[in-house]
Formats: C-alpha cells, structure tokens, sequence
C-alpha cells in the first residue's frame, strides 16, 4: 500500500509501506493493507509509518486529515515533522515554533522602532500645522 504525506510546502513522504498508525484526539488506530476506507481528523497528533524489516518513521501531525481507500493514504496538514522516533519528530515541531516566535518578535520589535520614528518625524515636521 502507499501513502503521501502532504503540506502547503509540498510532498513530505510518498511510498510503499507495510502499514500506518494514527494518534489522534480519539486514540489511536492502525491501517494494514485492504482496510476498509475510512476518514480522520487530526488534530494533533502523528502518523507512524510502518515499512519492511519494522523500520519507522513518525510525522507529527498539527490540523490534519488522513483518508485512506484502495490501498492509497493521503494525509493532508497544516504542519508535519518527521523524526526516527515519535520524541524526535516532536523535538523538531517545537524548535520550529520556537524559531517562528523569535522571528515574530525581532518582526514585532522593528515595527514598534519604524512607528515610533515615524511619529517622531511627523512631530518634527509639523505637519498638520497651517
């Protein structure tokens, strides 16, 4: 069976496996080869991949939906880290949020500085003043 794990970045995985774990908010459940289709939500959560000689891939899930039919997975989602181990993936997720928020907070420091100056110069300017 096949499966393609997706984002608006683009294809994160795309292949063969032997079958799929999925952690969501309602538990986990597992997909082997002939399942029936079926649709979840991920909300958070992660989807282990599962191929030959047991070897695992864990891709940490944030707002997602996987939809499985004819032997073919998609998962779609907002975000998704793949690790080795479930701890890795989830090691990977945080270090990137952790760089988005101090990318937003130098982001949030310059515009104060811009405003600032700019109200500093429209001041000195007197403008609005006839």
């Amino acid at each position: 069976m096949k499966i393609v794990i997706s984002t608006h970045k683009g294809v994160l995985y795309n292949d063969e496996i032997e079958y799929f774990v999925v952690k969501n908010d309602e538990g986990e459940f597992a997909i082997l080869k002939d399942h029936t289709p079926v649709i979840g939500v991920i909300s958070s959560g992660y989807v282990k991949i599962v191929r030959e000689a047991n070897i695992d891939y864990y891709y940490v899930i944030v707002n997602g939906l996987v939809e499985f039919s004819n032997n073919n997975a998609t998962v779609l989602a907002q975000e998704a880290y793949n690790g080795e181990t479930y701890e890795k993936a989830k090691a990977e997720l945080e270090r990137v949020r952790k760089e988005r928020v101090e990318i937003i907070k130098r982001s949030n420091l310059d515009y104060t500085k811009l405003e600032h100056d700019l109200r500093k110069s429209i001041k000195a300017s007197k403008a609005g003043r006839l």
